[in-house]
């Protein structure tokens, strides 16, 4: 009878660290399986970080670019009004130049 119980407890025992090993290994691979999985998500969170900053800076340098030509035209503009300007008042300055040499 003691054999028989000291038997069942030697096979309670194993069957015990048979499940202790299994759970090892089975947390193992949870852990490599999650480790893995980490890994993946920050390589995908760097990579559209990277995107959407790439975007970013596309849009800034368009809007730049965009302020630059609306500035140029503006002072084309502004430029072509004063030579106007400056053209009449030397064609009148001519005249009355002249006005005083004849006259």
């Amino acid at each position: 009878m003691i054999e028989a119980t000291i038997k069942a407890v030697q096979e309670a025992e194993a069957k015990a660290d048979e499940l202790i090993a299994e759970a090892k290994k089975q947390a193992a691979e949870v852990l490599a399986a999650s480790e893995t999985k980490i890994g993946e998500l920050k390589e995908a969170a760097k990579q559209q970080a990277k995107a959407d900053a790439e975007a970013k800076l596309a849009a800034a340098r368009a809007e730049g670019e965009k302020i630059l030509a609306d500035g140029e035209a503006e002072s084309g503009k502004e430029i072509k009004s004063l030579k106007e300007t400056a053209a009449g008042k030397a064609d009148a300055a001519v005249s009355a130049l002249i006005g005083e040499l004849i006259g």
